[in-house]
């Protein structure tokens, strides 16, 4: 999940804040993008679930350090995902 994003920014950063949560967030940020576009979820939606997901990102950064963990980046990954996967079953049960 959060491999994707978090194992190349190590790389290219050493983990040194903030590029690695920067680029952390552009990860986010193409994540839900790629996935609003695929399910036609307006664009104001995408722009709020991409504002949720890095907010989501800094409320995880503030509580402890992401450095040399995939994993603890794989649960805000996750986790933003889940959301687009609710919001799209949402509308999806609205517009039946």
């Amino acid at each position: 999940m959060g491999g994707v994003y978090s194992l190349p920014a190590m790389r290219v950063t050493g983990s040194n804040e903030p590029w690695y949560t920067l680029l952390l967030a552009f990860g986010l940020t193409t994540t839900v993008t790629v996935f609003g576009l695929i399910f036609f979820i307006s664009n104001a939606h995408i722009i709020y679930a991409i504002l949720a997901a890095n907010f989501l990102l800094i409320v995880r950064r503030s509580l402890g350090k992401l450095d040399h963990s995939v994993e603890r980046f794989g649960l805000v990954h996750a986790f933003s995902l889940l959301g687009c996967f609710w919001y799209v079953l949402l509308i999806d049960r609205i517009n039946s």
